[in-house]
C-alpha cells in the first residue's frame, strides 16, 4: 500500500513519515492515559472513564473506519 502512495523513488520516505505519525499517535495516548489516571480517584470515575472512551472509540471507528488494506488479516 504504502508503494501506491510513493512518487519518484521515495518509497523510504513515505514509510519513515508513517511510521512517525504512529509514534506521535501513541506519545499523545501515552500522555492523555496518564492524565487520565491522575483524574480517576475511584473506582466509579474509572469505570465512567473506560465507558466513554470505548463510546468514543467506537464512534470515531464507525466514522472514520481503518483503510480496508489493514483489514484484510480478519
Amino acid at each position: 500500500m504504502t508503494a501506491h502512495f510513493a512518487k519518484r523513488g521515495n518509497l523510504a520516505d513515505i514509510s519513515a513519515k508513517g511510521a512517525s505519525l504512529g509514534t506521535v499517535a501513541q506519545l499523545v495516548g501515552t500522555a492523555l492515559g496518564t492524565l487520565l489516571l491522575h483524574r480517576t480517584n475511584s473506582p466509579e470515575s474509572t469505570w465512567f472513564t473506560l465507558i466513554i472512551l470505548i463510546i468514543l472509540h467506537l464512534n470515531l471507528n464507525y466514522k472514520f473506519p481503518p483503510p480496508p488494506h489493514t483489514l484484510k488479516n480478519w
